[in-house]
């Protein structure tokens, strides 16, 4: 398989998710993967965050997606819904016509080890590889797998535009009224999750190794579920990067791995800036002396013959 045809992609709707995408691209690097992360962009993603992504060779993928709905038909109330509702994007990796295989990661990942060998494992055509879906009690005492249902978190694939476009008259014909629905939960995986019912779509299942949230690892490895923890996937709140603008409230996590888990993704962060500003060598200052001066008008004018000596 030519190392062109294929690519990661993650997905921002806003600016909200920038440091996520950022430290997933440094982070592909750090594990040593050969290929290279693009990202959808879509309506409400400033210019300054589409710059930034550019600066560290995050390959751009740009969409206008209320102009995409509508030309499926979705009225302008429908489309501004379906845009500001931020999970719908997603599907336009997808449409993605530059690659022929995608591995498409949510922004709120970190990979532990290399996964580039999915782009040769998975390679079966207009199907796509996901996780189960997992419902848990309150207190985590209990964790119910669901093969029917899948988290859409880390999805190999193929170029498809025909299930793109299946992804979005599916929320097409499924109405305006799908988003007034009180306490209930919309997001991308229930078109997924509606197709694969309808038999629509296939799907064929990932490991939990490869999309595992950090509550989970302390379990999964002491049951010995799994030989190895390729992806993290903070899919609840808080998000790492919240963490950094000490905006939430003092956070008492599940157990002492999930802890350590957060705290990696803080420690590839600062190892991100680290290395981005502060990892080269510099030469000697310029300045020669100290010396009285005085300013005429606008102008500062150094004497030179009143070097100071001693501050």
């Amino acid at each position: 398989m030519s190392e062109n045809n294929c690519i990661y992609v993650s997905y921002m709707s806003n600016d909200r998710d920038l440091r996520g995408v950022l430290v997933l691209a440094y982070n592909l690097k750090k594990v040593k993967s050969k290929y290279n992360l693009g990202c959808i962009v879509v309506d409400n993603v400033s210019p300054k965050a589409k710059e930034t992504l550019k600066k560290h060779n995050i390959i751009l993928f740009e969409f206008n997606l209320e102009k995409i709905l509508l030309g499926y038909g979705f009225s302008e109330e429908h489309a501004k819904m379906v845009v500001n509702k931020h999970y719908f994007g997603k599907f336009l990796f997808l449409n993605i016509n530059t690659h022929d295989k995608i591995i498409y990661l949510d922004s709120d990942l970190l990979i532990m080890s290399n996964i580039d060998h999915l782009f040769k494992e998975k390679n079966k055509r207009d199907c796509l590889y996901m996780v189960p879906d997992m419902q848990a009690s309150g207190d985590y005492s209990a964790v119910m797998l669901i093969n029917d249902k899948f988290n859409s978190g880390v999805i190999v694939s193929n170029y498809n535009k025909e299930l793109c476009d299946l992804c979005f008259k599916t929320l097409l014909d499924d109405g305006i009224e799908l988003f007034q629905r009180d306490n209930f939960f919309l997001t991308d995986q229930y078109v997924f999750d509606k197709l694969f019912e309808e038999k629509k779509m296939k799907v064929e299942l990932l490991e939990l190794k490869y999309n595992l949230h950090p509550i989970l690892i302390e379990s999964v490895q002491r049951d010995k579920m799994t030989d190895n923890i390729y992806v993290l996937h903070y899919m609840v709140r808080p998000k790492p990067w919240e963490l950094l603008d000490l905006e939430i409230d003092t956070h008492i996590f599940e157990n002492n791995i999930c802890r350590d888990a957060f705290k990696l993704w803080v420690d590839i962060y600062f190892e991100m800036i680290s290395k981005r500003y502060f990892n080269f060598d510099f030469n000697k200052t310029n300045v020669k002396s100290y010396s009285w001066g005085k300013k005429n008008n606008k102008s500062y004018h150094f004497d030179h013959n009143n070097i100071i000596q001693k501050i």
